[in-house]
């Protein structure tokens, strides 16, 4: 058995000075593709990465990525499916920096705007190290579990990666590469074959997992898509993990709202349609039915028809990607933080506090099985 330990030490230190700790001590405690378009040479191009029976156990251990992440994520807990109503301007004034989306108050976000040269570089380089390691094993001969953790995390980090590269920007959507669209543009490289971040989605995981739910698992750098935890994912969190986006995600309104007789979904439910859902109108409910809570399982049995119309396409960060001083260090020592992030965490903060009254977890806690030795394993694997 390999263990693959990937060097993240450049990339941990910088977050953990640079942006952990200042939000905790804040003043509140704190695409759509074309199916047609799919159908070219690029499938025949990755057949390379088509998944494989073998009986080899290695493993790569991402845990270093895992603990940059609980450094810079910032996790919004679950949605009240209640839009957030629009902010008011600055005292005095018709100013407004930040977000306004209803939908900002869901999901989870990452602190962007605590980020300085060396975290941005550092995760350049965990990104080169991630394409290294897929060039120096043989990635489509691990389990199933191992394979898919690869292509989560590689597509994360770089979605991530290049985000901060191009910071500040509003709509990572619209970030270029080379001229070519973030998730056009072919900047990886893993076993001498260019990659997009749309070539990882849907020319290889969803052709070769037919399990929905790895559709949450592709953190998209926007408000409207799943959300990412503060957590990597690995072979043994995968099937946990890739649940709790599903319920996060279905039962938010960035996933679902009836209006009338129409159940309104996200547009990702149709990007994935033709490898899960083929008759959206017939297929996307019972998929939605197994993790949706008692509200949007009301909306399901009284809607009659599902348009695929949600997306919100405004950076998933604390600001919008407006780049203001990110504190100011005051006579006395005192903190001060840019007006567009206080607001935000106070409501954040006044969303957690309505929650608890309500009764509803903010966190969960997850018990993941322990293989013993000499024991068949209980982890299941994502099909």
């Amino acid at each position: 058995m390999t263990h693959r330990t990937l060097a993240l030490s450049a990339l941990v230190s910088p977050l953990v000075l640079s942006f952990a700790s200042p939000v905790l001590a804040s003043p509140y405690d704190v695409q759509s593709a074309n199916s047609a378009v799919l159908q070219d040479q690029g499938d025949e191009r990755l057949s390379q990465f088509t998944p494989r029976t073998t009986n080899r156990d290695d493993k790569i251990d991402y845990s270093i990525w895992g603990v940059a992440l609980k450094s810079m994520v910032i996790g919004l807990g679950p949605s009240t499916r209640q839009g957030a109503r629009r902010p008011d301007g600055y005292l005095g004034t018709r100013i407004f920096r930040g977000h306004k989306s209803r939908l900002r108050l869901e999901g989870s976000r990452i602190a962007y705007s605590f980020f300085n040269d060396d975290v941005t570089a550092s995760l350049t380089e965990y990104r080169q190290d991630l394409e290294r390691v897929g060039t120096d094993l043989d990635i489509p001969s691990l389990s199933r579990n191992e394979q898919l953790a690869y292509w989560l995390n590689l597509h994360n980090v770089a979605m991530i990666e290049q985000i901060a590269v191009n910071y500040p920007q509003v709509i990572p959507s619209e970030i270029e590469i080379d001229g070519a669209l973030l998730d056009e543009a072919r900047f990886l490289e893993v076993d001498g074959t260019k990659l997009s971040l749309r070539d990882i989605r849907e020319r290889i995981v969803y052709p070769n997992w037919s399990d929905p739910r790895v559709i949450y698992g592709f953190f998209r750098g926007d408000i409207g898509g799943p959300m990412i935890q503060p957590e990597e994912f690995n072979a043994r969190n995968l099937d946990f993990m890739l649940s709790d986006n599903a319920v996060e995600f279905i039962n938010s309104l960035r996933g679902t709202e009836r209006r009338g007789k129409t159940l309104h979904v996200s547009k990702l439910y149709e990007e994935a349609a033709q490898f899960y859902f083929p008759d959206l109108q017939n297929d996307l409910k019972p998929h939605l039915a197994e993790f949706a809570e008692e509200e949007v399982t009301q909306h399901l049995e009284k809607s009659d028809f599902i348009r695929p119309t949600i997306y919100e396409d405004d950076i998933a960060d604390l600001a919008r990607g407006q780049k203001q001083p990110v504190l100011a260090i005051l006579a006395g020592g005192r903190t001060r933080y840019p007006p567009n992030l206080v607001r935000f965490l106070g409501e954040r903060q006044k969303k957690f506090q309505e929650l608890r009254i309500d009764g509803t977890p903010v966190w969960t806690i997850r018990l993941i099985p322990m293989d013993l030795p000499g024991q068949p394993s209980t982890i299941p694997e994502i099909e």
